[in-house]
């Protein structure tokens, strides 16, 4: 049986290029005295290759772009193989591929390198095994190139979705390289030594990546022979961020730590003393409080008529409404109105509180009296065409949606019962953290800038080189 070896890089380089890195792995390669590099890609992927191009072109070694099918180089002759594509390529990619090997013959010798200029995914995965498994190709790498922090490993990406045992090994399952039984994985992580992705050390690789390989070749009784390699560590020096740097970001981190719990202590304060109170359901619940009776001075003895048959508790609560004390202005307040009228303004749009889905105004459901109008209507209704024309004219002329549009805009613009959240002298304990904390960052810095040492210790980051097959 033959053992196929299947080398996959997960790439993340920040802010290089990353086909100077290309041409670095190319030199660990092991090569004949006279090696031959053929570079089969799409026309829109020039620049995946370029400084592999001027690498080449400056040293004199020998290097073949192949757009078509149509070249004059014995293929046994080659050595390297660079096959660049994307997901919008790829089928190009394939159909230039499949008619190098299937009409000119194959070359099992090579080494085939294969260039995704797009996030890895699970798609791109699966037809780079699909073409591994087709061909037979035993010695091919498979590298990512993405600037994205976030989208480079497809490992990554796939094991969020795990949320226990049996469903990861149900997905290993059916995973396209489920046929490595017996074989070696081989798996290359390609990492600068500063990354905040996959945790790094130099003597085990660990991460999420890690944990889902380890998971797979546990299932799949497949070894994994791991290939650590670090680029350009001299560079890693560069990103180490300064001292009074780093003590800055403490001091903001504390500050806004201290801000943080002292503005929810607040809020949560704030949340257990302004509680709702319970909306009352029947008279003997509200004459237990303390609710005023909010009457127009205008019909105040109708009402104490009317209030004395219903309850003679509630008389000495009458609070007239006048100049001084309107009735919007209390914290709460009661009256006594018909039924219609008041479901009008319960049910009024502007009654519902958007934040606490609430009604402002509620009514109790127990009825407190009733009483029937009688109107006389004229058989002939002498007064009809008289009352229906006026009602027309009124509303030809936009009274009737004037007078409507003034009543709301007098409702909206009612000062309803205000509570603040947070007041000038609440927010000045925080301000004092804050003032506190970037003094405390300033005097870090002069200290730094005083008393910082020229000659720093430094101990250089170790490279690893990757191993070849």
């Amino acid at each position: 049986m033959m053992c196929t070896v299947i080398t996959l890089v997960l790439v993340n380089f920040i802010g290089t290029a990353w086909s100077l890195d290309l041409v670095d792995l190319l030199h660990q390669l092991p090569a004949p005295a006279e090696s031959f590099y053929c570079v089969v890609q799409s026309g829109r992927q020039r620049y995946m290759v370029q400084e592999v191009f001027e690498h080449f072109s400056k040293n004199g070694q020998q290097l073949v772009v192949v757009t078509t099918d149509d070249f004059h180089i014995p293929i046994e002759k080659i050595s390297h193989f660079l096959i660049t594509f994307d997901d919008d390529s790829w089928d190009h990619t394939e159909l230039l591929f499949n008619n190098l090997f299937f009409h000119r013959g194959w070359n099992n010798l090579g080494y085939f390198i294969f260039l995704c200029g797009s996030d890895s995914s699970y798609d791109t995965l699966r037809k780079y095994a699909e073409l591994m498994k087709m061909l037979g190709i035993t010695k091919s790498l498979l590298v990512f190139s993405n600037y994205q922090p976030y989208g480079y490993d497809y490992f990554a990406k796939t094991i969020i979705h795990f949320t226990n045992v049996r469903i990861m090994i149900q997905h290993l399952q059916k995973d396209h390289l489920a046929d490595v039984q017996g074989y070696v994985l081989r798996i290359s992580v390609v990492q600068f030594i500063l990354n905040i992705i996959i945790t790094f050390n130099p003597l085990k690789v660990e991460g999420s990546t890690a944990m889902f390989l380890e998971a797979f070749a546990d299932h799949m009784n497949a070894t994994i022979d791991w290939h650590v390699d670090v680029w350009h560590p001299s560079e890693a020096e560069q990103h180490k961020l300064p001292r009074f740097q780093r003590s800055m970001f403490l001091t903001l981190s504390i500050v806004v730590f201290l801000l943080s719990e002292a503005y929810l202590a607040k809020m949560f304060s704030y949340i257990m003393n302004e509680r709702y109170e319970s909306h009352l359901e029947s008279l003997e619940e509200f004459e237990r409080t303390t609710i005023p009776l909010c009457i127009n001075f205008e019909v105040e003895e109708a009402y104490r008529n009317t209030i004395l048959q219903i309850s003679p508790n509630l008389h000495s609560r009458l609070v007239q409404r006048n100049d001084s004390k309107e009735w919007h202005d209390m914290a709460s307040c009661s009256w006594l109105v018909f039924h219609q009228m008041a479901e009008l303004f319960v049910n009024y749009k502007l009654n519902h509180d958007p934040i606490t889905l609430r009604k402002k105004l509620y009514m109790l459901p127990q009825i407190l009296g009733w009483h029937q109008s009688q109107h006389s209507i004229s058989r002939k209704g002498p007064f009809l065409k008289r009352f229906a024309m006026t009602y027309q004219r009124v509303n030809e002329a936009g009274l009737y949606e004037h007078w409507k549009e003034l009543t709301n805009h007098q409702y909206i613009q009612r000062k309803w019962s205000s509570l603040t959240v947070l007041g000038w002298d609440d927010l000045l304990s925080l301000w004092y953290i804050l003032g506190y904390g970037f003094a405390l960052s300033v005097v870090v810095l002069l200290g730094e800038i005083v008393f910082k040492s020229g000659n720093h210790s430094t101990v250089p980051a170790k490279g690893y080189t990757m191993q070849t097959w």
